[in-house]
């Protein structure tokens, strides 16, 4: 009776042996990767969304030399006295780097990250509607 017990868990034995060798296999040569484009976008949609609360309470849009850090800390004490944060902290993209701002006369404002590389094209932009 034990001996057959002992072939019948068998396959059992060699699904596990071969579950752990696969996961073994991936986390030697790579790991999963998984698309962090759409928590990059839901960022900037966010980040955007507290930029036009700012510019709706300042008038304005943040000084380019102060950019996003405006939105968590007064950049001076004479700024606004009414002045109050936007955002509890500055969130990082899903690669580690810090989203950017960018504006200027001739275009809408844009939120950015570089995303997975430094490259252009791989950067991933939420403009600001006027």
């Amino acid at each position: 009776m034990k001996i057959f017990r002992s072939v019948k868990s068998r396959p059992l034995i060699i699904g596990i042996s071969v579950i752990i060798l696969v996961v073994s296999l991936m986390l030697i040569f790579g790991e999963v990767t998984y698309d962090r484009t759409p928590r990059a976008k839901a960022d900037l949609e966010a980040l955007a969304m507290a930029l036009r609360h700012y510019h709706d309470h300042h008038g304005k849009w943040p000084l380019p030399e102060h950019g996003l850090l405006s939105l968590i800390q007064q950049p001076t004490k004479e700024f606004d006295p009414g002045w109050r944060p936007f955002l509890g902290n500055l969130p990082k993209d899903p690669w580690g780097n810090y989203y950017m701002v960018d504006y200027d006369a001739y275009r809408p404002v844009a939120v950015w990250s570089h995303g997975p590389s430094p490259s252009a094209s791989d950067a991933i932009t939420h403009y600001l509607e006027e």
